[in-house]
Formats: structure tokens, sequence, C-alpha cells
């Protein structure tokens, strides 16, 4: 299993907009802002911020835990001059794939496990699995597949333990 994307989250004083833009842009970061969308986002290295006028920050492409507070950390260091604090950031949404070395009959699964499960060929070669604590995986006839919904990583590895059972038995 390998995380793809961790998206987090964090919250500081309703911002101008204009003024965060401007802001960031005379200190050289690369910032957009969206005629039609109402935010500025803030591209680091690998990740973007994006940040709305209510305060809210979504930090997106966050590949580890560790990043998140580094990204955390550029995102303060890029609004000291201003004085504005931000809130400690919290894990929205994690997302992970996985690869097998296991075929699965996805009809025996989504009989099997029809409490939990949802497959339709008609539509998909891919059955949906719903877990505790809000976890979806999308598993594949090939035994790939993906896990989202996760707010931390000891969820998430409860959800590839639940992952694996299933894989392993079919």
């Amino acid at each position: 299993m390998h995380i793809t994307n961790i998206v987090a989250k964090c919250t500081t004083t309703p911002l101008d907009l204009d003024d965060a833009f401007v802001c960031l842009t005379c200190d050289g970061y690369n910032v957009s802002k969206p005629s039609k969308f109402p935010a500025v986002f803030l591209r680091l290295e690998h990740e973007t911020c994006a940040l709305f006028k209510t305060g809210t920050v979504t930090i997106n492409g966050i590949k580890s835990v560790r990043d998140i507070t580094n990204v955390y950390t550029e995102l303060w260091d890029a609004f000291s001059s201003t004085g504005r604090r931000f809130s400690g950031p919290s894990i929205v949404n994690i997302v992970a794939s996985f690869r097998t070395d296991n075929k699965v009959n996805l009809e025996v699964v989504s009989q099997r496990h029809k409490d939990i499960c949802s497959y339709t060929p008609e539509l998909s070669n891919s059955a949906e699995i719903s877990l505790e604590k809000s976890c979806k995986v999308l598993l594949h006839s090939s035994g790939n597949g993906v896990i989202t919904g996760a707010k931390s990583v000891d969820v998430l590895n409860d959800c590839w333990f639940h992952v694996v059972n299933i894989v392993y038995w079919y």
C-alpha cells in the first residue's frame, strides 16, 4: 500500500483574498487567483494550498504525515509578515493505492460481503467496499485498488488489514 495523497485543513481568521494574493505575490510565492473561483491558490514544491475568504485553508498533494508539518510551517512563514496565525492542521482525507498479487472474483466477494460490498458488473469492473470509520475501497478484479476516506494513518492501516483479509480469501 502506498499513500498517493493526503488532504489536510487548517484555519485562520477571515481573509481578504485580494490582500492575500498581493502579499504572497510580493514575497515571491507562486500564487494564482482564478476569477471564477473564490480562493487564492498557493503552489509549493509538490503541494497546493487553497485559501478561502472564510479563513479555511485546504492543503492538497501531501505524500506523508511528516510533510504536513513542513507545509504548515511554510504557510506560517508565508504569512509571518501579517501576524496571522493558523490553527494546527488536521487530516481530512488520505488516499492510498495498493497492488496485490491475487486476482479477485468480485462476484464472490460481493455475495459473501453483501453488508459492505457493492458490485454491479454492468456498470463497472470494480467493487466498492464500505468499511468502518468512513473508509471506502475500490477493488478491481486484478486485486489492485484504492482506499479513501481515512482520517489518520492508523485508520488507513486498519482498512488495509480488512482489504488484505478480503483479497486473501478470494
